[in-house]
């Protein structure tokens, strides 16, 4: 008993961390789901509807797992989004409700979302904090959500309207 005790004193600031950085993530990731689900309740394609939904439900997939792995560390899983999150979906909302084209707002939304999503996953992984069997998860989402936010940027270029000025090119 004592030893396990020993144990786990000598791993409990470690699990701290982990689970500190684990649960950036599953907030960024439960951010990344609302807004899916925002994005799917606008979308006027059905094709878009599918996405949306796929990817809610895979984000949704991602949070249980890394909430499961934050409990096996001996804490408690986030369970809510970030502060940035709540305030980035009222803009979402709001802006849904004013521009015309719905599926191009969402994919350019879906491609900062996924941006936001890449960087939040780099961080965790470059903070040295991350259990060894948790880092190929964040790894596979990571790249997942690069390839995401390729799809949508070509998307975004054939979805774009006539009269759209894109104030950031130069």
């Amino acid at each position: 008993m004592i030893k396990e005790q020993a144990i786990l004193e000598d791993h409990s600031e470690a699990n701290e961390q982990a689970s500190k950085v684990l649960n950036r993530v599953i907030a960024k990731a439960i951010n990344s789901s609302k807004e899916f689900l925002t994005f799917s309740g606008k979308a006027d394609s059905t094709a878009l509807f599918d996405l949306c939904m796929k990817l809610k439900h895979r984000r949704d997939d991602f949070v249980l797992a890394l909430q499961r792995e934050v409990v096996s560390l001996g804490s408690d899983p986030a369970t809510e989004q970030n502060f940035a999150g709540w305030v980035h979906s009222g803009w979402l909302k709001a802006r849904l409700a004013v521009e015309p084209d719905s599926d191009f707002v969402i994919v350019s939304e879906a491609i900062r979302e996924e941006e936001s999503m890449r960087m939040a996953l780099n961080d965790a992984l470059k903070s040295g904090d991350v259990p060894l069997l948790v880092a190929p998860l964040l790894k596979s989402e990571m790249e997942f959500s690069e390839n995401l936010r390729d799809t949508m940027k070509e998307l975004k270029e054939k979805l774009k309207p006539e009269d759209y000025v894109d104030v950031h090119k130069e």
